[in-house]
């Protein structure tokens, strides 16, 4: 597992949005969010984990200088 995961979980009707939930590698989650539709979510989830992996390899860069 890396620094963070994402998953986005599938209503269990049509009744609830799909959902977004982000976790730290321990397990806690940090955020969770719905979404219009799955594709949505799953979009929406790619955007921020890359986000988050180019702060993070960025950081490492500085760090490494």
């Amino acid at each position: 597992m890396s620094y963070l995961e994402g998953v986005v979980y599938d209503p269990p009707s049509s009744e609830y949005p799909p959902l977004i939930v982000i976790f730290r590698a321990d397990g806690e989650i940090l955020t969770a969010r719905a979404a219009a539709s799955v594709e949505a979510a799953e979009s929406f989830l790619a955007e921020v984990l890359a986000e988050v992996q180019a702060k993070l390899d960025s950081e490492l860069a500085k760090k490494d200088t």
